[in-house]
């Protein structure tokens, strides 16, 4: 899936790009999700984030056609208004 956007006040946002995880970046989620911490693989490593922070970023998967938020892989997709 691929990071469309990142939600969040401008040290958090500082954080999560300095992480790789930037507009453009493709994600895999290797597991969790659904309220659970997400590891996620984006540039070739791999990065373990808490539900809060993991929906704070929002994606668009383009196998499913689908808007999410990164948190809701693995246990469905919750569509974005």
């Amino acid at each position: 899936m691929e990071v469309t956007r990142l939600v969040g006040d401008e040290a958090f946002r500082g954080r999560i790009m300095a992480l790789g995880i930037v507009p453009g970046a493709v994600l895999n989620v290797v597991s969790g999700g659904s309220g659970r911490p997400l590891v996620l693989a984006v540039s070739g490593s791999r990065l373990l984030l808490d539900a809060r922070s993991s929906q704070s970023i929002l994606t668009h998967d383009h196998e499913r056609r689908a808007c999410a938020k990164a948190a809701c892989y693995g246990g469905g997709i919750e569509e974005c208004a």
